[in-house]
């Protein structure tokens, strides 16, 4: 009976060992990036390349639909990975081995279309090269041609993190005579020296689809070979299109006035109670955040009580930790961005200008001017310079009375960067071995560096006692300064440098506390221009002229398919 109870545990044990082998397995399957070039021909057809980078855990062949197709076909599919070229298979047996199926793919006839398939062979990295031309893609209606097609489809089982569409033509793209909306994820698209290219801004879930809709004018390729004439306008179809979707038909005068009344009543009756508990809300989320931030620096200082870390915690740039201060709740956008503007104005890239107003009284104030356009950084805090010196105007100057006009593609912008850091940081923390891929939690180099970290901040607290008797050196606690900042603590390093300094602010890069008070400003609104929604600016979308996608919408397609990823 034992020996019964003991291999029933036994057997038990390695089931669970094997379960719990293939979920850790499984974690790391995902398709990274999709890539989709569009090379539409004179005669209406579409030459595509794809680059598919995937990291593979499991299942033996790649497939994606391609379906409801009308008058197309798809010719020609090959594919490379690693100057490797595949070997064409017809038939495609889905039921061969994973080594059978190796370099090699095939195409799949179902009762909508096709399937795209290849081969996995060994598990790991892989990057695809996929190449197919897909014949009349381009559509004609009653009054006028339009490339409207689903590239990516829903209900994939790998779903992608990041997705590119590129469109080009034989003659250049423009806003001036074409339109184009994107429908079923959380991007952008827009009219690229060109080009029409779309990007997502959020990983796909399986919901998630990816449809272009490019209207050209009536006569932009030959009517002889555009062969599949639709019995509908083009309103018809984006009547179809924008059905589910964001965008929204442009109303006639009587009803946009109609609906201006309305809101104006529905304003005025809710603005009062309204502001009451934004304030409200506001004073209770400040206090709960800070008593939150409070409550962690009591926690650092008893579990590190007697230990500091007196030099910067980190040698290169702060930027790199963002994914694990975030996770803690140590930093966010808001001092990630002052951060690095206190230290370009302490490199000199950003130069400090006194200005005067003349309203009712004169009065001083500090402008900050972006001195120079190319600098030289690393790519992510080269970007964030950019966005900012393209979106301060003529004079490249922000201050308290300039107001920062934010263009669609400056929020974007920053929105973007804004994932990104978390993304790469992430990635680079992985990569250094600060942190487990599978289960993102902090390996033992990553536990060392955090100890560093918090050691530091309580370092910062206790700045003034540490110091009391040793020589200022302005410039070293300048630097303090930029890493204070991003922990949000630049107030409370301030105050202890005052204690043995307190004429610091004067002596330092910074000249004025006008200066610290105005960098955490227009950090506070740039970093709320990078939280605003793509609804936002989904009136200028839906005029065809670029801009956020629709996360729905898009019926009435050609082409896409639900599922795909790995079988």
């Amino acid at each position: 009976m034992k020996r019964r109870l003991h291999l029933f545990i036994i057997i038990t044990m390695l089931c669970f060992s094997l379960f719990s082998f293939n979920e850790i397995k499984a974690a790391g399957h995902e398709l990274k990036e999709v890539y989709i070039h569009v090379q539409v021909l004179e005669n209406g057809d579409a030459l595509i390349n794809e680059k598919r980078v995937a990291y593979l855990t499991e299942g033996t062949e790649n497939y994606f639909p391609v379906e409801n197709l009308g008058a197309s076909e798809i010719l020609d599919f090959s594919l490379v990975e690693d100057d490797v070229v595949y070997e064409f298979v017809d038939p495609w047996d889905s039921d061969a081995s994973q080594e059978d199926k190796t370099y090699k793919n095939g195409l799949i006839e179902t009762a909508r279309g096709y399937e795209l398939v290849w081969g996995i062979g060994n598990y790991g990295e892989h990057t695809y090269e996929l190449e197919y031309t897909i014949t009349n893609m381009i559509k004609q209606v009653e009054d006028a041609q339009m490339l409207f097609w689903q590239f990516i489809g829903d209900q994939m089982r790998t779903p992608p993190q990041y997705v590119e569409i590129e469109i080009e033509t034989d003659f250049d793209l423009s806003f001036e005579s074409e339109k184009v909306w994107g429908f079923g994820f959380e991007g952008e698209v827009e009219f690229e020296e060109g080009k029409v290219i779309a990007r997502s801004l959020e990983s796909f879930e399986e919901s998630n689809y990816a449809t272009i809709l490019l209207e050209f004018e009536e006569d932009a390729y030959s009517q002889e070979h555009i062969i599949d004439i639709l019995p509908k306008t083009i309103e018809d179809v984006k009547d179809e299109a924008f059905k589910g979707s964001n965008y929204a038909k442009k109303k006639s005068i009587f009803s946009v006035l109609g609906s201006i009344f309305v809101s104006f009543i529905v304003i005025l009756l809710l603005f009062i109670p309204i502001a009451i508990l934004v304030i409200i809300f506001r004073i209770v989320k400040g206090w709960k955040d800070n008593w939150k931030r409070r409550r962690l620096l009591r926690k650092i200082n008893r579990t590190y009580k007697g230990r500091h870390y007196s030099d910067l915690p980190y040698e290169y740039d702060f930027i790199d930790l963002v994914y694990l201060l975030d996770e803690k709740k140590f930093t966010n956008l808001e001092y990630i961005i002052s951060s690095y503007i206190l230290q370009w104005i302490y490199e000199g890239l950003i130069v400090q200008e006194i200005e005067e107003t003349r309203f009712i009284r004169r009065k001083e104030y500090t402008a900050l001017k972006f001195n120079k356009l190319e600098v030289n950084k690393g790519p992510i805090e080269k970007r964030l310079y950019q966005i900012f010196y393209n979106a301060s105007g003529w004079d490249h100057k922000v201050s308290p009375v300039s107001i920062i006009k934010w263009s669609n593609k400056d929020k974007r912008s920053l929105k973007q960067w804004r994932i990104d850091i978390m993304e790469e940081s992430k990635e680079y923390l992985v990569a250094k071995g600060y942190l487990d891929e599978f289960s993102s939690k902090l390996t033992t180099n990553g536990q060392e560096l955090q100890d560093k970290l918090y050691m530091f901040i309580k370092y910062l607290g206790d700045f003034s006692l540490i110091h009391e008797r040793e020589p200022i050196d302005v410039k070293l606690w300048d630097q303090i300064l930029v890493w204070a900042t991003v922990f949000g603590l630049s107030d409370l390093v301030i105050e202890e440098f005052e204690k043995l300094h307190p004429n610091y602010i004067e002596d330092s890069a910074y000249t004025s506390i006008q200066t610290i008070t105005y960098v955490s400003q227009f950090s506070k609104e740039s970093s709320g221009a990078a939280h605003e929604g793509p609804s936002s600016s989904f009136t200028s979308g839906s005029s065809g002229g670029g801009g956020y996608t629709s996360s729905g919408g898009g019926g009435g397609s050609f082409g896409g398919g639900s599922g795909g990823g790995t079988r």
